[in-house]
């Protein structure tokens, strides 16, 4: 090849980086959403550990209800963490009640359904893996001193690494990507879900 006119082999790399984060994503998603086994026999998601609601709608009551659940986990040692819900995650069949419940522009068509204002201050997030009426209420891993899905690289090995050679016996060019990333549900407190109505 004497030029490269449509910039193929800088895309190549691009997106095999695109298609990394998309793995990486899948990874995370897929332990979040299948509920696996911890350490002490019971689901990420259990009403032993305090982070499982009844199944409801999403409503004031039950975005309270989560709230709760957060705010009275406790340590190991018996304190209470006090964890504050930042974000709202939901499916695509709940984005718009989760947009409303974190949007100042959301007007009450009755007295009785004044949105709180600590509704507002939630981050909403809406994610197509979730294809339930499922709905999540999370920590701020950055703020809280409880990670509840851990994420890693293998050190020195960082994101996706990418290699190239050219061709000898046939005329071109290898691009090669490699990923090492592991991800663990390590801590429930974190996190707390409602299956949905």
């Amino acid at each position: 090849m004497i030029n490269d006119d449509l910039n193929a082999f800088d895309r190549i790399p691009m997106a095999m980086g695109q298609e990394a984060a998309q793995v990486e994503s899948d990874v995370v998603w897929a332990i979040m959403l299948s509920n696996p086994l911890m350490n002490d026999g019971k689901t990420l998601f259990h009403a032993d550990h305090g982070n499982l609601g009844a199944a409801a709608d999403m409503t004031i009551d039950s975005l309270q209800a989560g709230r709760t659940r957060m705010r009275t986990q406790k340590t190991a040692n018996g304190r209470f963490l006090n964890n504050a819900p930042s974000f709202l995650i939901a499916g695509p069949l709940k984005e718009q009640k989760a947009n409303q419940f974190t949007s100042s522009n959301y007007v009450a068509t009755k007295n009785g359904d004044i949105n709180p204002e600590y509704n507002r201050t939630l981050t909403p997030i809406i994610e197509g893996r979730i294809v339930d009426n499922s709905w999540f209420l999370s920590a701020d891993p950055n703020a809280q001193s409880i990670d509840t899905i851990e994420a890693a690289h293998l050190a020195g090995h960082e994101g996706l690494q990418t290699e190239q050679r050219q061709g000898f016996v046939t005329d071109g060019v290898e691009i090669k990507g490699r990923l090492v990333f592991g991800a663990k549900a390590i801590d429930w407190r974190g996190m707390d879900k409602n299956p949905g109505a």
